[in-house]
């Protein structure tokens, strides 16, 4: 992949998933390489929580493998806003719950 900045990432990331940017959990660590993106996560439980990874997936999900063996948790857990049975395919993943999300006002009585 071609190395881009920081913001560079970000702004990639944002086009792909219509996102105004990040919005990181106070706990949220954050890592990012210049030819392979940048990946979002924290821990709790046996969980290790991906919310937001751009670039090289293949990249991350061997780094994450090994942040979760050094964490000794059990899981992974990913959020997506795109195809998530790609990713089922892709990781081997399986899914396990839609989330839905409205703005107050839209949501019916």
């Amino acid at each position: 992949m071609t190395a881009k900045t920081k913001e560079e990432w970000i702004k990639y990331y944002c086009e792909k998933t219509g996102s105004d940017g990040l919005e990181l959990n106070p706990d949220e660590l954050v890592f990012f390489h210049p030819e392979h993106g940048f990946v979002t996560y924290l821990t709790y439980d046996d969980i290790l929580e991906i919310d937001h990874m751009c670039g090289d997936g293949k990249y991350w999900v061997k780094f994450l493998k090994k942040v979760a063996k050094f964490e000794g948790v059990k899981k992974f857990r990913m959020h997506t806003t795109r195809n998530p049975k790609a990713w089922e395919r892709r990781y081997g993943m399986k899914i396990k719950s839609y989330c839905m999300e409205a703005n107050i006002e839209d949501v019916k009585d």
